[in-house]
Protein backbone atom coordinates (compact mmCIF):
# COMPACT_ATOMS: atom_id res chain seq x y z
CA UNK A 1 0.00 0.00 0.00
CA UNK A 2 1.65 3.40 -0.92
CA UNK A 3 2.47 5.68 1.56
CA UNK A 4 1.56 9.39 1.61
CA UNK A 5 4.00 11.75 3.28
CA UNK A 6 2.92 14.35 5.23
CA UNK A 7 2.36 17.92 3.26
CA UNK A 8 5.32 20.38 3.44
CA UNK A 9 4.20 22.76 5.15
CA UNK A 10 3.59 20.29 8.34
CA UNK A 11 6.95 18.66 7.73
CA UNK A 12 8.51 22.35 8.02
CA UNK A 13 6.63 23.31 11.31
CA UNK A 14 7.54 19.97 12.40
CA UNK A 15 11.65 21.01 12.10
CA UNK A 16 10.71 24.38 13.32
CA UNK A 17 8.84 22.86 16.65
CA UNK A 18 12.17 20.50 17.14
CA UNK A 19 14.58 23.70 16.61
CA UNK A 20 12.46 25.33 19.51
CA UNK A 21 12.53 22.98 22.13
CA UNK A 22 16.12 22.37 21.10
CA UNK A 23 16.99 25.49 21.56
CA UNK A 24 15.38 25.42 25.15
CA UNK A 25 17.12 22.18 26.05
CA UNK A 26 20.40 23.85 25.23
CA UNK A 27 20.31 27.03 27.02
CA UNK A 28 19.03 25.49 29.94
CA UNK A 29 21.36 22.08 30.53
CA UNK A 30 23.06 21.22 27.11
CA UNK A 31 25.80 24.12 27.33
CA UNK A 32 28.48 23.84 29.51
CA UNK A 33 28.64 26.59 32.70
CA UNK A 34 31.64 28.66 32.02
CA UNK A 35 30.60 28.52 27.82
CA UNK A 36 31.38 31.69 26.25
CA UNK A 37 27.97 33.48 25.36
CA UNK A 38 29.17 34.15 21.74
CA UNK A 39 30.57 31.03 21.17
CA UNK A 40 27.02 29.33 22.52
CA UNK A 41 25.11 31.44 19.85
CA UNK A 42 26.85 30.08 17.31
CA UNK A 43 26.43 26.61 18.58
CA UNK A 44 22.81 26.35 19.33
CA UNK A 45 22.19 28.57 15.82
CA UNK A 46 23.77 25.74 13.83
CA UNK A 47 22.39 22.63 15.73
CA UNK A 48 19.19 23.76 16.36
CA UNK A 49 18.98 24.80 12.08
CA UNK A 50 19.15 21.23 11.42
CA UNK A 51 15.91 19.45 12.01
CA UNK A 52 14.16 22.37 9.79
CA UNK A 53 16.65 21.94 7.15
CA UNK A 54 16.33 18.77 7.22
CA UNK A 55 12.61 18.50 7.43
CA UNK A 56 12.08 20.36 3.72
CA UNK A 57 15.28 18.29 2.64
CA UNK A 58 18.28 19.82 0.80
CA UNK A 59 16.72 19.57 -2.69
CA UNK A 60 14.48 22.26 -2.11
CA UNK A 61 16.97 24.06 -0.32
CA UNK A 62 19.07 24.10 -3.65
CA UNK A 63 16.57 25.34 -6.00
CA UNK A 64 15.95 27.81 -3.36
CA UNK A 65 19.68 29.07 -3.60
CA UNK A 66 19.83 28.53 -7.64
CA UNK A 67 16.32 30.31 -8.01
CA UNK A 68 17.00 34.16 -9.29
CA UNK A 69 14.51 36.49 -9.76
CA UNK A 70 14.91 40.16 -11.29
CA UNK A 71 18.18 41.63 -12.54
CA UNK A 72 19.51 43.82 -9.46
CA UNK A 73 22.12 46.27 -10.82
CA UNK A 74 25.00 47.06 -8.02
CA UNK A 75 23.40 50.82 -7.47
CA UNK A 76 20.34 49.08 -6.19
CA UNK A 77 21.90 46.03 -4.34
CA UNK A 78 23.69 49.08 -2.46
CA UNK A 79 20.81 50.73 -1.53
CA UNK A 80 19.01 47.15 -0.58
CA UNK A 81 22.28 47.60 2.09
CA UNK A 82 20.91 50.80 2.98
CA UNK A 83 17.35 49.82 2.96
CA UNK A 84 18.26 47.03 5.59
CA UNK A 85 19.93 48.97 7.66
CA UNK A 86 17.58 51.67 7.74
CA UNK A 87 14.60 49.04 8.69
CA UNK A 88 16.77 47.74 11.30
CA UNK A 89 17.18 51.10 12.77
CA UNK A 90 13.95 51.89 12.34
CA UNK A 91 12.46 48.17 14.03
CA UNK A 92 14.99 49.42 16.60
CA UNK A 93 13.09 52.18 17.56
CA UNK A 94 9.82 50.84 17.30
CA UNK A 95 10.86 48.06 19.91
CA UNK A 96 12.34 50.83 22.12
CA UNK A 97 8.83 52.33 22.41
CA UNK A 98 7.32 49.45 23.45
CA UNK A 99 9.45 48.77 25.58
CA UNK A 100 9.44 52.22 27.01
CA UNK A 101 5.33 51.48 27.17
CA UNK A 102 5.35 48.41 28.86
CA UNK A 103 7.65 49.34 31.10
CA UNK A 104 5.44 52.43 32.54
CA UNK A 105 3.14 49.41 33.16
CA UNK A 106 5.62 47.58 34.94
CA UNK A 107 5.78 44.77 32.26
CA UNK A 108 9.19 43.46 31.18
CA UNK A 109 9.89 42.75 27.67
CA UNK A 110 13.67 42.32 27.27
CA UNK A 111 14.97 39.41 28.49
CA UNK A 112 18.51 38.88 26.94
CA UNK A 113 17.83 35.41 25.34
CA UNK A 114 19.52 35.11 22.16
CA UNK A 115 22.02 38.25 22.78
CA UNK A 116 25.14 38.35 22.39
CA UNK A 117 27.63 40.14 24.85
CA UNK A 118 28.14 43.89 24.49
CA UNK A 119 31.70 43.96 23.90
CA UNK A 120 32.89 43.04 20.62
CA UNK A 121 34.92 39.37 20.43
CA UNK A 122 35.77 37.37 17.61
CA UNK A 123 33.24 34.81 18.40
CA UNK A 124 30.61 37.34 18.59
CA UNK A 125 31.47 38.91 15.42
CA UNK A 126 31.53 35.67 13.88
CA UNK A 127 27.96 34.68 15.11
CA UNK A 128 26.81 38.36 14.45
CA UNK A 129 28.09 38.72 11.27
CA UNK A 130 28.48 35.27 9.97
CA UNK A 131 26.63 32.29 11.37
CA UNK A 132 23.40 34.13 12.62
CA UNK A 133 22.62 35.37 8.93
CA UNK A 134 23.48 32.45 6.99
CA UNK A 135 21.75 30.43 9.09
CA UNK A 136 18.82 32.28 9.56
CA UNK A 137 17.94 33.22 6.09
CA UNK A 138 18.19 29.26 4.76
CA UNK A 139 15.47 28.45 7.48
CA UNK A 140 13.32 31.86 7.21
CA UNK A 141 13.76 32.83 3.91
CA UNK A 142 14.85 29.69 2.32
CA UNK A 143 13.12 26.67 3.82
CA UNK A 144 9.82 29.04 5.81
CA UNK A 145 9.40 31.44 2.57
CA UNK A 146 9.49 28.63 -0.09
CA UNK A 147 7.45 26.63 1.35
CA UNK A 148 4.86 29.38 2.17
CA UNK A 149 5.44 30.55 -1.41
CA UNK A 150 2.29 28.56 -2.32
CA UNK A 151 -0.21 30.85 -0.60
CA UNK A 152 0.50 34.02 -1.70
CA UNK A 153 3.71 36.69 -1.29
CA UNK A 154 2.07 38.83 1.32
CA UNK A 155 0.78 36.25 3.53
CA UNK A 156 4.11 34.39 2.72
CA UNK A 157 6.88 37.82 3.39
CA UNK A 158 4.59 38.29 6.35
CA UNK A 159 4.26 34.54 8.43
CA UNK A 160 8.15 34.04 7.93
CA UNK A 161 8.85 37.58 9.65
CA UNK A 162 6.62 36.68 12.71
CA UNK A 163 8.13 33.71 12.81
CA UNK A 164 11.29 35.00 12.58
CA UNK A 165 10.49 37.48 15.38
CA UNK A 166 9.08 34.61 17.60
CA UNK A 167 12.46 32.60 17.75
CA UNK A 168 14.31 35.52 19.07
CA UNK A 169 12.42 34.85 22.53
CA UNK A 170 11.76 38.43 22.93
CA UNK A 171 9.36 41.19 22.71
CA UNK A 172 11.97 44.08 21.40
CA UNK A 173 14.05 41.97 19.90
CA UNK A 174 10.52 40.43 18.00
CA UNK A 175 9.47 43.30 17.31
CA UNK A 176 12.67 44.31 15.33
CA UNK A 177 13.59 41.28 13.91
CA UNK A 178 9.91 41.07 12.59
CA UNK A 179 10.31 44.42 10.53
CA UNK A 180 13.53 43.33 9.65
CA UNK A 181 12.08 39.94 8.47
CA UNK A 182 9.53 41.83 6.13
CA UNK A 183 12.57 43.39 4.11
CA UNK A 184 14.89 40.45 4.12
CA UNK A 185 11.69 38.41 2.85
CA UNK A 186 10.79 40.59 -0.24
CA UNK A 187 14.42 40.73 -1.46
CA UNK A 188 14.50 37.09 -1.43
CA UNK A 189 11.11 36.65 -3.09
CA UNK A 190 12.20 39.46 -5.45
CA UNK A 191 15.97 38.86 -6.42
CA UNK A 192 16.59 35.61 -4.78
CA UNK A 193 17.70 33.78 -1.20
CA UNK A 194 21.32 34.50 -1.93
CA UNK A 195 20.72 38.37 -2.33
CA UNK A 196 18.93 38.32 1.31
CA UNK A 197 21.92 36.89 2.64
CA UNK A 198 24.32 39.05 1.70
CA UNK A 199 22.08 42.14 2.91
CA UNK A 200 21.62 40.49 6.18
CA UNK A 201 25.62 40.01 6.60
CA UNK A 202 25.91 43.27 5.35
CA UNK A 203 23.42 44.90 7.45
CA UNK A 204 24.83 42.93 10.74
CA UNK A 205 28.29 43.55 10.37
CA UNK A 206 26.90 47.29 10.11
CA UNK A 207 25.11 47.00 13.76
CA UNK A 208 28.18 45.20 14.77
CA UNK A 209 30.60 48.24 14.00
CA UNK A 210 28.21 50.85 15.16
CA UNK A 211 28.18 49.54 18.29
CA UNK A 212 31.69 49.28 18.40
CA UNK A 213 32.39 52.63 17.74
CA UNK A 214 29.84 54.07 20.12
CA UNK A 215 30.50 52.32 23.00
CA UNK A 216 34.15 51.12 22.90
CA UNK A 217 35.96 54.72 22.37
CA UNK A 218 36.26 57.82 24.40
CA UNK A 219 37.20 61.42 24.17
CA UNK A 220 37.31 63.07 20.73
CA UNK A 221 37.46 59.43 19.79
CA UNK A 222 33.96 58.29 20.77
CA UNK A 223 32.62 61.89 18.58
CA UNK A 224 34.05 60.88 15.53
CA UNK A 225 32.25 57.11 15.96
CA UNK A 226 28.98 58.66 17.09
CA UNK A 227 29.13 61.40 13.92
CA UNK A 228 29.99 58.30 11.51
CA UNK A 229 27.19 56.38 13.00
CA UNK A 230 24.61 59.20 12.53
CA UNK A 231 25.74 59.69 9.43
CA UNK A 232 25.36 56.77 7.95
CA UNK A 233 21.65 56.44 9.64
CA UNK A 234 20.85 59.39 7.87
CA UNK A 235 22.14 58.11 4.77
CA UNK A 236 20.76 54.67 4.96
CA UNK A 237 16.79 56.16 6.24
CA UNK A 238 17.14 58.67 2.96
CA UNK A 239 18.58 55.61 0.79
CA UNK A 240 15.80 53.61 2.08
CA UNK A 241 12.83 56.10 1.43
CA UNK A 242 14.14 56.62 -2.38
CA UNK A 243 14.18 52.57 -2.91
CA UNK A 244 11.10 52.28 -1.35
CA UNK A 245 9.74 55.01 -3.93
CA UNK A 246 11.22 53.09 -7.10
CA UNK A 247 9.68 49.64 -6.03
CA UNK A 248 6.56 51.15 -5.36
CA UNK A 249 6.64 52.11 -9.26
CA UNK A 250 7.77 48.66 -10.39
CA UNK A 251 5.35 46.85 -7.98
CA UNK A 252 2.88 45.92 -10.77
CA UNK A 253 5.81 44.06 -12.84
CA UNK A 254 5.47 40.81 -13.31
CA UNK A 255 6.16 38.42 -10.35
CA UNK A 256 8.81 35.87 -11.40
CA UNK A 257 8.57 34.15 -8.61
CA UNK A 258 5.00 33.26 -8.54
CA UNK A 259 5.36 31.51 -11.63
CA UNK A 260 7.63 28.69 -10.80
CA UNK A 261 7.20 25.48 -9.25
CA UNK A 262 7.05 26.01 -4.86
CA UNK A 263 5.66 22.37 -3.83
CA UNK A 264 6.36 18.72 -4.49
CA UNK A 265 4.58 16.65 -7.11
CA UNK A 266 0.61 16.17 -6.40
CA UNK A 267 0.90 18.38 -3.58
CA UNK A 268 0.30 21.65 -5.20
CA UNK A 269 -2.65 20.09 -6.90
CA UNK A 270 -4.28 18.89 -3.31
CA UNK A 271 -3.39 22.31 -1.18
CA UNK A 272 -4.75 24.19 -3.87
CA UNK A 273 -7.59 22.56 -4.05
CA UNK A 274 -7.96 23.21 0.27
CA UNK A 275 -7.16 20.02 1.14
CA UNK A 276 -4.51 21.53 3.68
CA UNK A 277 -4.74 25.56 3.83
CA UNK A 278 -1.92 26.90 6.23
CA UNK A 279 -4.47 27.80 9.63
CA UNK A 280 -5.30 24.22 9.89
CA UNK A 281 -2.40 23.04 10.48
CA UNK A 282 -1.68 21.98 13.65
CA UNK A 283 1.80 21.14 13.87
CA UNK A 284 2.10 25.09 12.92
CA UNK A 285 -0.26 26.31 16.08
CA UNK A 286 2.09 23.42 18.34
CA UNK A 287 5.15 25.26 17.21
CA UNK A 288 3.70 29.38 17.93
CA UNK A 289 2.75 27.94 21.15
CA UNK A 290 6.11 26.58 21.88
CA UNK A 291 7.30 29.73 20.74
CA UNK A 292 5.00 32.07 22.65
CA UNK A 293 5.34 29.67 26.57
CA UNK A 294 9.52 29.73 26.14
CA UNK A 295 9.36 33.97 24.87
CA UNK A 296 7.01 33.96 28.43
CA UNK A 297 9.26 31.96 30.67
CA UNK A 298 12.76 33.92 29.63
CA UNK A 299 10.90 37.15 30.21
CA UNK A 300 9.39 36.09 33.47
CA UNK A 301 13.13 34.98 34.22
CA UNK A 302 12.45 31.05 34.71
Amino acid sequence: MPTTRRPLLTRLCFGLLCQTILFALFRSYLLPDGFDEDAGLAVITLVTAVPVLLAVGWPFLREELRWRGRDLSVLRAVGLVFAAIAVSIVGGILAGLVGKLCGALGWSTSTGVGVATSHVTLWGVLYACLVGPVIEELVWRGAALGVLARYGRGLAIVLSAIGFGLTHHDLEQGISAFCTGLLLGYIAWTWGLRYAIGAHILSNSWDTLASSLTSTNAGSEAHLGNLVVALVTVAAIIIGIILLIAEMKVRRAPDARAARPVTEPGEEEREAAGAHPWWRDAVLWAYVLAELVLTAKAMAGI
